[in-house]
């Protein structure tokens, strides 16, 4: 499938920014919060959690995203989330061109007043999603730490599409 480079590429991307900026933020900066209950290591937990469910329901062909671990010691524990991130990497690397158009079942709760919702996807499809999400969370984590002077790339958080069309009119 001719997808799958682009679609590899934009994940490990988002990962390699999530490392980056572990690279850079203090400790203290993934437990603070802002205005909210949210913290930059809620967001970076999330977004690992939602790689690990995709990619743990693989074998099975079930992708449920409520059944994450909502593993708290990763919000505030940087070199065990970094970890947990670099372990990611092989595991995405090892998918193959051919697993992208494969059946998945996945369940999640989009409505609190009801129950999960089972719907049919591709791995592909999903892998897309979640990279995407993972655009969505760097943003707001952008935005937390501009105030707090952290020092963010021009490209951090921002939606590939937004990028191009930034270059066009530049």
């Amino acid at each position: 499938m001719s997808n799958f480079q682009p679609l590899l590429g934009g994940s490990l991307s988002c990962l390699a920014q999530c490392r980056s900026l572990l690279e850079i933020i203090e400790p203290e900066m993934l437990a603070r919060t802002h205005g909210s209950s949210a913290t930059v290591g809620t967001h970076l937990r999330h977004i690992l959690e939602r790689f690990q469910c995709l990619l743990t329901g693989l074998p099975a062909r079930l992708v449920d995203y409520d059944q994450r671990p909502r593993n708290r010691r990763l919000e505030v524990d940087l070199p065990l989330l970094r970890e947990a991130l670099l372990a990611l990497e092989p595991q995405l690397q090892g998918l193959d061109t051919d697993d992208l158009g494969q059946s998945l079942t996945i369940r999640e709760s989009v409505h609190r007043d009801c129950d999960a919702v089972t719907v049919v996807s591709t791995l592909g499809r999903e892998l897309m999603s979640v990279t995407s999400h993972t655009v969505h969370h760097l943003a707001i984590i952008a935005l937390m730490l501009k105030p707090l002077g952290v020092a963010l790339g021009p490209d951090f958080g921002k939606a590939p599409s937004t990028l191009r069309f930034e270059t066009a009119v530049a």
